[in-house]
């Protein structure tokens, strides 16, 4: 009955809390990273994501970590990002590098910078 009552809201898995208290609502992890990600103007730290979802919410980080690197988003030297946002972000260097060398380049990233891109490094 709480959930059609607009006096209550879901304030983390199986806790409820009144709307008054200004308490963050609790959704899909998904939608909580996205909506991180859009109030950053589409690219957030993903130290910031872990830090304030796992003190907000009772989530695990590596829930947050490995929704943060599954579509739809990406994660790339310690920023969370929508995936679209990267994939058209690598589209347009990938035409300018085409455009200056006459052929698209072929770096291939380090282990070490694969695992700074995912914002594991310590």
């Amino acid at each position: 009955m709480l959930s059609t009552d607009a006096r209550f809201h879901l304030s983390d898995r199986d806790a409820w809390a009144l709307t008054e208290w200004d308490m963050p609502s609790y959704k899909p992890i998904k939608d909580l990273i996205g909506d991180m990600v859009d109030a950053h103007g589409g690219a957030v730290p993903a130290s910031e994501v872990v830090k304030k979802l796992t003190t907000n919410f009772t989530l695990k980080e590596s829930s947050l970590r490995q929704a943060m690197s599954s579509p739809p988003f990406s994660v790339k030297n310690g920023f969370v990002r929508r995936l679209i946002d990267v994939e058209e972000e690598q589209l347009r260097q990938a035409r300018a590098a085409q455009n200056s060398t006459g052929h698209q380049g072929s770096d291939v990233p380090t282990a070490d910078e694969l695992v700074a891109d995912m914002g594991l490094d310590f």
